[in-house]
């Protein structure tokens, strides 16, 4: 296999001794803290990819692009008998969609290439990283199987084609300056106001009003919108430079909790059960934020924009806890939740105020008119994810 790249290079120097022992096994890459990888290989080829920073995510993205006609994850008998198995549990889906004629056998190698590129790509960062001294060096390990134990794969692209794809990819993400950034980051709006404003302007900025909720990737909006990774991200950092935009780790997806209840309850009783939260705030956009957030953790979600309506509305819905703007027109959030906090039956609710300027002096002005915290903006699941969990009983 020929490369650009010196024999002194961790990845392509396993890979080549991989081929040349005609492996059937896996190569395990790994580092102090980071999640490992795992590229397998049957008898020299390389078959698939494992592991990483969101293996569920690159499963639903790729298995919905090249299976559009149904969800990644919804295919749940498909899935169940895999969720035993998490190490392989992408591969052997595949593999079992083929046998039961839901995914044609074409469709199901395009997934595994596509992944594969992906995971080439992700280790050559991390290794570029590491050479920079901005990240954690990088440790193999191969890992042999017996060819007779091991079922004869789907097949994709030889190993030359992936890598120069992945190479490929990389270089010219590297031309591009984004060295450091990764695919995996997902952007998040710091400046709802600003951006709202831009849009006006921008068609391709307006576009991004639905997709970008600090819950998908650069690659996942990518697939969304039928771009490249690459060209979104040129598109965004003008706004990333100005503070309108911030990009941000974010963690993979969660198993369906479906796929792993014995028994559920039915839609209706389940959405009954689910605790209502409210957020009281003046723009659309951070709303929309709030509402996809709550909903992928699992919460009911009600979005007041009138601060002028907030107690009427509490009253008639009785929310179990409520997220308060700071800074809006007419009356901001400190008068509102004084308001709250003069009814008797919201002398106990939690109420969190959510603002950009979290000062001594906001904290004190906040614990005087009740507030029972403070949300940083931007927002972001983990943030909403630590104020439910601290203020709700389990």
């Amino acid at each position: 296999m020929t490369s650009t790249l010196p024999e002194t290079n961790s990845l392509i120097s396993h890979l080549k001794r991989c081929i040349q022992r005609q492996l059937t096994g896996r190569l395990e890459i790994y580092s102090a803290s980071l999640s490992c990888w795992q590229l397998y290989f049957f008898m020299g080829r390389l078959v698939r990819a494992e592991g990483g920073e969101h293996p569920l995510r690159r499963w639903r993205r790729y298995l919905s692009q090249y299976r559009p006609q149904s969800p990644a994850a919804s295919d749940a008998g498909a899935v169940r008998s895999e969720l035993q198995q998490p190490e392989r549990w992408d591969y052997a889906t595949l593999a079992q969609l083929v046998e039961q004629h839901q995914l044609l056998r074409e469709q199901a190698i395009k997934v595994i290439e596509a992944t594969l590129i992906e995971v080439l790509f992700d280790i050559l960062q991390q290794e570029e990283r590491s050479r920079l001294n901005i990240g954690e060096a990088l440790s193999y390990r191969i890992v042999p199987d017996n060819p007779d134990q091991v079922a004869a794969p789907l097949l994709p692209a030889g190993i030359r084609y992936l890598w120069q794809q992945a190479q490929q990819q990389w270089q010219t993400w590297v031309k591009a300056g984004f060295t450091t950034r990764s695919p995996n980051l997902a952007p998040v709006i710091k400046s709802p106001k600003q951006f709202e404003a831009l849009a006006q302007q921008s068609r391709g900025l307006r576009s991004l009003i639905d997709v970008i909720n600090g819950q998908r990737t650069l690659r996942d909006i990518a697939i969304k919108l039928g771009h490249s990774p690459l060209l979104l991200l040129k598109f965004l950092m003008p706004y990333v430079g100005r503070g309108v935009i911030d990009l941000l780790p974010i963690g993979d997806l969660r198993a369906p909790a479906s796929l792993k209840a014995v028994a559920q309850p039915s839609p209706l009783a389940a959405q009954l059960t689910r605790p209502l939260i409210a957020y009281v705030e003046d723009s659309a956009l951070y709303r929309q934020v709030m509402g996809d957030i709550l909903a992928e953790l699992g919460y009911q979600f009600l979005g007041i924009p009138d601060p002028l309506k907030t107690l009427p509305i509490l009253l008639e819905h009785q929310p179990e806890l409520v997220f308060l703007d700071l800074v809006m027109p007419i009356v901001n959030g400190y008068e509102i939740c004084a308001q709250i906090r003069r009814v008797p039956d919201f002398k106990q609710m939690p109420v969190v105020i959510v603002t950009s300027s979290d000062t001594f002096v906001d904290r004190v002005r906040a614990k005087i008119v009740g507030a029972s915290d403070f949300l940083p903006k931007p927002i972001n699941p983990q943030r909403v994810l630590h104020a439910l969990k601290k203020h709700l009983p389990d």
